[in-house]
């Protein structure tokens, strides 16, 4: 029997010291038992040890909340997953071509990072932030692709699911959320504003690649606490030991089981999204998982759901996604026998319209060029937008140089950080190149 609490003991405060994360949260959940334990502090300048009871943003893990809510209306035959949601928010100004499954595995098309990028603005002088806000400001906005025909994460779409919600239940989100879920799950420190996680001990963000030190810019919202529109998509605060519940929660099948069934394909056969959550078949084992990110917090969730087994990782600096990404390999290696998720990848031959890369794509926050080179690679430069006020932009990633491994996918080969990963290439009717996939988020080709 794997020593679960030895394992992380030894393993991660040295990955902490390695990536400047100052503190972590973590619970692991198998059918013999649950592990909760905290590593680290809360703050560098006004330390606390974190405990498992330790509250950390969770990000985009919210969304699977979401999920949860809609697939559990849909199983007792409220509404239906392929409803129109133009017919559940009449005059909401969003396109009649999509439904309530859509939004949910992010294949609605919805531009997904408009209130990220305008955000500020948006926000400036105590401006409503509320979730019917936030989808006014969304709708009328271009299609990036006609609903159903492509995959591209999207924020935006959690925000009309939200919204669909608080219409269809008569009901605030947060209050929904609440009853729904948390007090279900017995996840009692849960919470979705800074009013009540003061009230709790709170890890605060930092930035990794100082030292670390604490985050006192707050990115696109007014301060800590995310806008009320990103409640749904990625608003939760959450605890080890809450999230740990939760886990229990789905794996004692107390929840609709169509969340964990494959909607579509996210990036190849193996790799799908069902409702919200992403599906790897590895090894002949399904995965059940999502990560969530905010400005200094990482975390990530995952389920195996046909063998009991969860565990949960939370951490408060920007690096916290290189220490989950270990643990959790280890925590797969050793629980389930998993010894890779998937092998690297690798440069090959190029396919016959190759010389069809060349081109700009579009990636929200950056714009990516394309100039093909010998035996089958291109270099890429990234252009950064014009900064205006009033609009916040993530930092792009390192790319250099790509080269191709299928006909619809590349490898990042330059620089070292970013070798092994891959990038999908979406192809329109005619199989002409259209876009690229990086991240999960699709870069349409924009130069014509």
């Amino acid at each position: 029997m794997t020593d679960i609490a030895g394992l992380l003991t030894g393993m991660i405060p040295p990955l902490m010291r390695r990536w400047a994360v100052p503190g972590v949260g973590v619970g692991v959940l198998t059918p013999d038992g649950s592990h909760r334990l905290g590593f680290g502090v809360t703050n560098v300048d006004h330390p606390l040890p974190v405990d498992e009871h330790t509250l950390f943003q969770i990000g985009s893990v919210s969304k699977t909340f979401v999920g949860t809510m809609l697939a559990a209306q849909a199983d007792a035959g409220r509404l239906g997953l392929d409803d129109l949601v133009a017919d559940h928010l009449p005059g909401a100004g969003l396109d009649r071509r999509i439904t309530i499954r859509h939004l949910l595995t992010h294949s609605s098309g919805l531009f997904g990072d408009h209130l990220i990028i305008n955000g500020p603005r948006l926000l400036a002088d105590g401006a409503d932030d509320s979730i019917a806000t936030g989808v006014a400001h969304i709708a009328g906005l271009p299609l990036v692709f006609a609903p159903g025909t492509n995959y591209s994460y999207s924020n935006a779409g959690l925000i009309v699911a939200g919204r669909l919600l608080e219409v269809f239940t008569g009901r605030r989100y947060a209050e929904l959320v609440r009853t729904e879920v948390l007090e279900p799950a017995g996840m009692r420190h849960t919470c979705t504003t800074a009013d009540e996680a003061i009230t709790h001990r709170v890890a605060a963000p930092h930035r990794s690649d100082a030292g670390p030190e604490v985050a006192r810019t707050a990115g696109w919202q007014r301060g800590w606490q995310l806008p009320g529109w990103d409640v749904p998509g990625g608003g939760l605060v959450s605890s080890a030991s809450d999230m740990l519940d939760y886990a229990r929660y789905h794996l004692a099948g107390k929840t609709p089981a169509e969340p964990f069934v494959p909607q579509r394909e996210r990036s190849g056969a193996s790799e799908r999204i069902g409702l919200i959550w992403r599906l790897d078949d590895v090894d002949g084992v399904r995965l059940a998982y999502h990560g969530g990110l905010t400005i200094g917090y990482c975390t990530q969730l995952c389920l195996v759901p046909e063998q009991g087994i969860g565990f949960v990782l939370l951490t408060n600096g920007t690096s916290g996604e290189q220490v989950n990404q270990e643990v959790r390999a280890a925590l797969l290696r050793e629980l389930v026998g998993i010894t890779s998720e998937a092998p690297p990848a690798e440069p090959g031959d190029a396919p016959a319209d190759a010389a069809g890369l060349a081109g700009s794509f579009d990636a929200s926050f950056y714009r990516l060029e394309l100039s093909p080179r010998p035996e089958g690679r291109a270099a890429v430069r990234i252009h950064r937008p014009t900064p205006r006020p009033g609009n916040y932009y993530l930092e792009p990633p390192s790319i250099e140089q790509v080269a191709w491994c299928g006909r619809d996918r590349l490898v990042i080969t330059e620089p070292a950080s970013e070798r092994g990963t891959t990038i999908d290439v979406c192809r329109d009717d005619s199989g002409a190149i259209s876009g690229l996939r990086l991240r999960d988020r699709l870069a349409p080709r924009v130069d014509g």
